[in-house]
């Protein structure tokens, strides 16, 4: 219904004269690139002379990329703006913002959102207010922000933040953040970043998430501890820092990683990077690898071009050993892609590697690229790719020397499933351990599972490889893996869920191969699982008692029997467990 005053308002009984007196003001008051917004609303209010359109009945204002909803709104076609008042809902395919009011521009397609709040992937956040540069996808400046992980009202943990940038490249940019854990600020970071991915499979949204470490413990290993902390600096300076360590002396394996990146201009970035790996083999109680550089160098990327040149500190020897390098690729609008590696050693006076790369990309799903690398004499290494993989039949040549893995060439054949098969093809010439010979193979898969009455189901895979040798040899190696078993699912009630499962899996190996790694291992194993499930009051919350075990059938042994007590929630996990075998305890966290 329409409003009458004798100085402002028209009246009108019919809804179609309605629609188009509405729809004529709006689309005139608007600039022709955006003529693509539509308002409605079940009661409106024209004010003829300051040109303000109000209204009311659950309005929308809709756009080809988002969605406003609210409980009011207020048109200004002189300005071009829309406010929004109470119950305010930013609906888009990628993000769901809400908000107590909101005033937007339509023309610049600039706004504010007050009294924010909403969700970014798994991220759920809120605050006082919510600059808003673009609505689809959502690119925004947050005043005195929350979030959390959290679904529930009342987080487990949450962070306040001074200031957060809403990117449209799926990052946001946190400034002055504080975490609090029951509501106890624990410590303090001036800058971090997060990436989602709004259109990933659960569980896959979010990586660099929030910047608490993921702790565990078990009696072989000793504590474990990983932290991730990306960071951006303004918009000129971003990098991360990466910490993991499980053991502790001499029996450990430990890497840590300083990245940081600083841009003079849009195509000119000074970059510097610390890198140190440290990893113990257990079982043959050595040392494996012990890595430890620093690396600096300027970046020029002008266009498709790329060069990079700098100095690498090698930080393991007593007297450092430096070495400078110069790397440049280009590539061409049609897919082309090149490059060249140099490493330039100082004390020979001369370069001592050179690495040239190639790639191509079709329209048409094939790809070609080539990868040669160079000491100071001769040539050490060479890959090359010619791959399709845009129809039911896919395919993969490959030549590859100076590895320990051979191809001369190889081609591989990967066929559409049928009926939970899949099967795939490989044939030509490879090397491996010191012999070179003529190789063909057959992979045959298979996957299926099949409801049963009285909660149970039955799974059954089975996967199989036959490789066929030539060239002085004419003999056949079998190795085939079966898994099957059955599962139990019951709802005891609406609180408790029982699982159960009863699994055998058998390695066999016929024949013999005479190239290392392509040899197998023979195991028959029995693997049993209990479980019960206590559901909290959240969807995702649930205590949890688990055992599993496995039984090797061969030596008639326990390889390992595993209790644990976890607790689940949407934000994070937590378990305490132990192994009766090793008669170690363990506990992990992961948030």
């Amino acid at each position: 219904m329409l409003k009458k005053n004798d100085d402002f308002f028209q009246k009108t009984k019919y809804k179609s004269c309605f629609l188009l007196v509405l729809a004529l003001l709006f689309l005139i008051s608007l600039p022709a690139a955006a003529a693509d917004y539509v308002v409605q609303g079940e009661e409106i209010t024209f004010i003829e002379e300051s040109g303000l359109v109000i209204f009311e009945g659950s309005p929308v204002f809709k756009s080809a990329d988002f969605t406003v909803r609210a409980d009011k709104f207020e048109l200004d076609t002189k300005n071009k703006e829309l406010k929004a008042f109470n119950k305010v809902v930013i609906e888009s395919d990628k993000d769901d913002l809400r908000g107590e009011s909101l005033e937007y521009n339509y023309q610049s397609e600039k706004g504010s959102l007050y009294g924010a709040d909403g969700s970014l992937g798994e991220i759920y956040f809120s605050g006082s207010r919510l600059d808003i540069l673009s609505a689809s996808p959502i690119e925004g400046v947050m005043q005195s922000a929350e979030f959390t992980p959290c679904s529930r009202p009342e987080a487990h943990y949450h962070f306040k933040a001074q200031e957060v940038r809403i990117n449209p490249d799926n990052t946001i940019t946190i400034h002055h953040i504080v975490p609090y854990i029951a509501n106890i600020p624990v410590f303090y970071l001036p800058y971090y970043s997060v990436t989602y991915d709004p259109e990933g499979e659960a569980g896959e949204e979010l990586s660099n998430t929030f910047p608490l470490p993921e702790l565990g413990y078990d009696t072989e290993r000793g504590a474990t501890v990983e932290f991730s902390y990306p960071y951006q600096i303004g918009e000129q300076n971003s990098g991360k820092i990466y910490y993991w360590r499980a053991g502790s002396g001499e029996e450990r394996n430990e890497h840590r990683e300083y990245l940081n990146l600083h841009r003079f201009t849009d195509n000119l970035s000074f970059k510097n990077r610390y890198y140190y790996l440290y990893e113990y083999d257990l079982e043959e109680e050595e040392l494996e690898t012990e890595e430890k550089e620093f690396e600096s160098s300027l970046l020029y990327q002008p266009g498709n071009l790329r060069l990079e040149t700098g100095l690498i500190r090698d930080l393991l020897p007593e007297e450092p050993i430096n070495r400078y390098f110069l790397d440049a690729d280009y590539s061409f609008d049609s897919g082309l892609k090149l490059g060249l590696f140099k490493e330039y050693d100082p004390e020979l006076e001369e370069v001592v590697e050179t690495v040239h790369t190639a790639a191509y990309r079709f329209q048409n799903g094939i790809n070609a690229s080539l990868r040669r690398e160079y000491d100071s004499q001769e040539l050490i290494k060479e890959k090359y790719n010619f791959s399709h993989s845009e129809t039911a039949v896919n395919w993969n040549l490959k030549y590859v020397d100076g590895e320990d893995y051979n191809y001369y060439p190889y081609l591989d054949l990967s066929f559409p499933s049928f009926y939970s098969f899949k099967a795939a093809l490989g044939t030509g010439r490879v090397e491996n351990g010191g012999v070179e010979l003529n190789k063909q193979r057959l992979n045959l898969d298979y996957n299926n599972s099949w409801q049963l009455p009285g909660d149970f189901s039955y799974h059954l895979s089975h996967n199989y490889r036959l490789d066929h040798y030539q060239s002085g040899y004419d003999q056949n190696y079998h190795f085939s893996v079966l898994n099957t078993g059955l599962r139990y699912h019951k709802q005891l009630n609406t609180k408790f869920l029982l699982q159960a499962g009863l699994f055998y899996k058998e390695d066999s190996v016929y024949g013999k191969s005479p190239l290392p790694d392509d040899r197998e291992e023979e195991e028959r194993l029995l693997k049993p699982s209990l479980s019960l499930d206590l559901k909290g009051n959240y969807p995702d919350s649930a205590w949890a008692i688990e055992s599993d075990g496995s039984y090797d059938l061969d030596t008639e042994e326990w390889e390992e029997i595993n209790l644990r007590l976890r607790k689940k929630e949407d934000c994070f996990d937590f378990f305490v467990g132990y192994e009766f075998i090793d008669q170690s305890i363990n506990f992990g966290l992961s948030l």
